[in-house]
């Protein structure tokens, strides 16, 4: 007997808008201006806190996280072809998308 649990699992995906904490119909300006903000933010250089170990949290995760959503929404063909997949199939995309 088979167990077919695996294939009802949905994996969602990326909502590199979310990511970012823009709308969809953002402009380039505004999706740069996001991505340099976080980036900032949660840089593990920028992040760290000289020799004290204890209090360091790099959030690396989160970083790779912007810097994918980044790559993806400033070209502008990568883009939209994010865009007609997320349009095409919104609910892998419901549960982290909070537009």
């Amino acid at each position: 007997m088979r167990n077919f649990a695996a294939v009802n699992k949905v994996q969602l995906e990326k909502d590199y808008y979310s990511i970012l904490d823009i709308p969809s119909h953002s402009t380039q300006e505004e999706i740069k201006a996001a991505y340099r903000t976080l980036a900032k933010k949660h840089h593990p250089d920028v992040r760290s806190t000289g020799g004290d170990s204890s209090n360091y949290d790099p959030d690396v995760e989160k970083f790779r996280d912007v810097v994918e959503a980044y790559g993806i929404l400033s070209v502008k063909e990568s883009r939209a072809a994010f865009d007609l997949t997320r349009k095409k199939n919104p609910h892998l995309y419901q549960a982290m998308s909070e537009e």
